[in-house]
């Protein structure tokens, strides 16, 4: 599989879905502004909504959408339990996350990322957003959305989360969410999975079916990018590629 991205985008959440599965694939930058991979091939050509996330299946399937590429990629790794099974009602409850989480939060942020709109409608909208946290957080009663079992909708919130500390976003009143950033950031040190921003995602680099997840670049406070066309982040991470070890068994390269 090869998934299209850009740093500091929306694309982070299926990137930790893939690792989280434990699923090989191929990473692709794409420069949004542009409307290029880092290849120099036509972004519009391969994905006319010009933006990202955007999965390609092997069989060269385009599948887009961040909260139906991290389903499609938890059922692709049912033994993971990333997504109760499908047509279950845990399932239901599963999806209403995603679309709480992709249009409560994640829109929101999108004048956040604007330099061009004051800041007092930014201020409205930060309001906005912390109500959003808020509810997410009186609902974090157990250490994930879905109670004691990871899913790729606590990767989608953690990557909402990590926007909130980008933009500087006050949010230790939510004492569940901070609790719950912190779960996720003690995997790091676990070597269970090591999430950064999403310029962590650099590079075309390669993960192997069943290795621990590759470690990710710490967060980066300043640049913007998201799927909604917002500029990408002024540092991009280094290309992990050309000195990340391989995976013996079928070549390919692990992420930085």
């Amino acid at each position: 599989m090869k998934l299209y991205y850009s740093p500091g985008a929306c694309s982070l959440s299926p990137h930790i879905a893939l690792h989280e599965a434990g699923l090989a694939h191929e990473l692709v930058r794409v420069d949004l502004k542009a409307k290029k991979t880092e290849n120099g091939d036509d972004y519009t050509k391969i994905n006319p909504k010009g933006q990202v996330p955007a999965l390609q299946l092997d069989s060269g399937e385009l599948v887009t959408e961040g909260p139906v590429i991290v389903q499609m990629i938890a059922d692709k790794a049912a033994g993971k339990n990333l997504a109760p099974a499908a047509g279950s009602s845990e399932r239901y409850k599963l999806q209403e996350w995603l679309n709480f989480i992709t249009t409560e939060l994640h829109k929101n942020f999108s004048p956040l990322f604007q330099p061009v709109i004051p800041d007092e409608v930014k201020n409205f909208f930060r309001d906005r957003i912390k109500g959003k946290f808020k509810y997410a957080d009186s609902q974090l009663g157990q250490e994930y959305l879905m109670g004691k079992q990871f899913s790729v909708a606590d990767g989608y919130l953690y990557v909402m989360l990590r926007w909130a500390e980008r933009t500087g976003m006050d949010l230790s009143e939510f004492k569940n969410l901070m609790a719950f950033k912190d779960r996720r950031r003690a995997a790091e040190g676990q070597g269970r999975a090591r999430y950064g921003s999403a310029g962590a995602e650099g590079g075309v680099s390669r993960t192997c079916p069943g290795r621990a997840a590759a470690s990710f670049m710490p967060l980066r406070r300043a640049g913007t990018a998201t799927n909604a066309g917002f500029a990408t982040a002024p540092a991009l991470q280094r290309t992990a590629s050309r000195r990340a070890p391989r995976c013996a068994a079928s070549g390919a390269r692990l992420g930085s």
